[in-house]
């Protein structure tokens, strides 16, 4: 990422409440440019250097408090941290610090909390962090590592266009043209030439899928390249891909609200990932609204229609999820699946009371074949 990349990637990390952790070499101006969009925003910054600092200095010292009849231990949190407002707290260096300060960090970044301090809600928590090619770092858990969603500074002609920008802005003068048609002749003059990696796999977890939700709110608002980043920092970059290719043109809520006869157009395109996808988020939508008996007959129709397309497993599975809150008390598909005195609830017409199952009924095929799953276990 350039500098305004990464100025773009921490605006989209705050608006959707993400820790954020940046990566490159040392001298890069990373620190440099959080504390720019703290200024560009008009918001707080506060910056602590990790490798600099001990646990004390982020959690605070102890002290004694009345309590009683006697005494118990409270620590004072430091004044620098933030009480009050919107800002940016910044924690760089942080894979040079030492173990004690990282469980500190570990505790404010996931809790938000440390001891009796609090973190207000609208400061934005950013770590940096250089690369291990050539400097002295401390290794970092993957519990904690996962928390973040990691972007990297890099070397490009793009970085070197905004650093000469920057840099004559500041230095107006012929020495900084000479030093800019320097860089000019090779990016690799700016900065190390060594090939930094982050030194752990990004995998994903359910955590930072719903990190990955709250980056997709906001999407509209950053350009497409810099959500596109910024979900390869959270889940990884083959994930990301995979999920972008999955999205597709029909939303579950297009199927539960306006029916097959709107959508059939573009669903005959769906190849069979997609139609799984939308089988579990079809279902998932369905049981949230508590859906109305319209809105019941078009999920139906698009169990039939899956039918027809020959993906009975997928009408089977979706049936199954829909009818789980008027069965009660059993969770999952396959659990469901795997209980045959369900099939015998199912063919009593002991669920008779729901629409679903009034209406399920009415689709003989598809009755049949969800009994038939039911029993076969």
């Amino acid at each position: 990422m350039t500098p305004t990349e990464v100025k773009q990637a921490i605006s989209l990390c705050r608006d959707a409440k993400i820790p954020l952790m940046i990566w490159g070499h040392h001298g890069m101006s990373k620190s440099s440019i959080v504390k720019q969009v703290a200024e560009e925003k008009g918001i707080g910054f506060i910056d602590f250097r990790c490798s600099q600092i001990e646990s004390s200095d982020l959690r605070g010292f102890p002290t004694r408090r009345k309590l009683g009849e006697g005494e118990v231990t409270i620590y004072c949190p430091p004044a620098e941290l933030p009480r009050e407002g919107e800002g940016i707290l910044f924690l760089d260096e942080i894979n040079r610090a030492d173990d004690p300060v990282i469980q500190a960090a570990f505790q404010i970044i996931v809790e938000r909390k440390l001891g009796t301090y609090s973190l207000p809600d609208g400061w934005q928590i950013v770590t940096a962090c250089n690369y291990a090619i050539g400097y002295q770092v401390n290794s970092m858990c993957n519990a904690f590592v996962g928390r973040f969603c990691h972007i990297e500074m890099t070397n490009s002609e793009k970085f070197v266009e905004e650093w000469a920008d920057y840099i004559m802005n500041k230095h107006d003068d012929e020495s900084a043209l000479k030093v800019i048609a320097f860089m000019g002749q090779e990016n690799n003059n700016i900065c190390s030439k060594k090939a930094g990696t982050i030194d752990f796999d990004i995998e994903p977890s359910p955590r930072l899928w719903e990190m990955a939700i709250r980056v997709q709110t906001v999407a509209n608002k950053y350009p497409k390249h810099i959500v596109h980043m910024v979900m390869c920092g959270l889940i990884g970059h083959e994930l990301t891909i995979s999920y972008e290719k999955s999205i597709f043109t029909v939303s579950p809520k297009d199927i539960v609200e306006k029916g097959m006869d709107a959508n059939m157009e573009e669903l005959v395109k769906a190849t069979p990932d997609q139609k799984r996808g939308l089988v579990w988020s079809v279902a998932s939508y369905a049981k949230k609204i508590k859906a109305s008996k319209k809105q019941v007959v078009n999920v139906l129709d698009f169990m039939d229609w899956l039918l027809k397309t020959n993906d009975s497993d997928c009408a089977v599975v979706l049936v199954m999820q829909v009818l789980q809150p008027v069965i009660g008390g059993i969770t999952g598909a396959s659990v469901i699946m795997a209980n045959s005195a369900v099939a015998n609830i199912l063919a009593e017409g002991k669920t008779k009371g729901s629409i679903w199952y009034t209406e399920l009924v009415k689709r003989n095929a598809l009755y049949e074949l969800t009994k038939k799953s039911l029993e076969s276990t």
